[in-house]
């Protein structure tokens, strides 16, 4: 009875990697694919491409979709302004590249994030939650967060990186201990990304 036990939840936990490397790494990417160009003090050092799940996170995807293809107020030119190593980086302050700014592109500037139920997993993407606005608690506008490991009741999740992860990785070793970079990493361009 032992080993059925074992062998159930060996079962269970092969199914759940199998559906983790399923969305990480979709044999056809019929989500929308953004570029993002990395530059590390001043020189390219590569990019990062994020398939975003429009299919469970509308509004958000519509909010990313609008921040990644615009050339001012978004995020062309945002500074990663948090890392921390192996765990995750953050971007998308527009305003102020210190995470106190950045707004949503629709009128309100925030919004509640859709409920995708997504797993917030290693290669995951999701919106950053504001944080010192009292009258927006719970809401998100244009910061977003790149997950390098699991964390457990992070929700917000509307997208996954399927190129570019040791990049993020990179730059997530260049925080100090209370996560502030130690060299300048600029999304220096973004936009859609066109297959084939």
């Amino acid at each position: 009875q032992q080993q059925q036990q074992h062998s159930q939840s060996a079962g269970n936990s092969q199914q759940h990697q199998t559906k983790s490397t399923l969305l990480l790494n979709p044999s056809v990417h019929v989500y929308p694919i953004y570029y993002f160009n990395i530059e590390i003090n001043g020189q390219h050092s590569g990019r990062v491409l994020i398939e975003v799940r429009s299919d469970v996170a509308p509004k958000m995807a519509k909010n990313f979709n609008a921040l990644t293809t615009r050339d001012v107020l978004g995020y062309k030119g945002c500074h990663i302004f948090q890392c921390w190593e192996n765990e995750s980086i953050i971007t998308g302050d527009y305003e102020s590249n210190n995470g106190r700014g950045g707004r949503a592109v629709f009128d309100d500037g925030f919004f509640m994030p859709d409920d995708t139920k997504i797993l917030a997993i290693r290669g995951s993407v999701g919106m950053r939650r504001s944080q010192k606005r009292h009258d927006n608690l719970g809401h998100v506008g244009s910061q977003f967060r790149i997950i390098l490991r699991e964390m457990r009741g992070f929700t917000g999740i509307f997208a996954f990186v399927v190129e570019g992860l040791e990049l993020v990785e990179k730059i997530s070793q260049t925080g100090d201990a209370t996560g502030k970079p130690q060299s300048s990493v600029v999304i220096a361009s973004c936009g859609k990304y066109q297959l084939g």
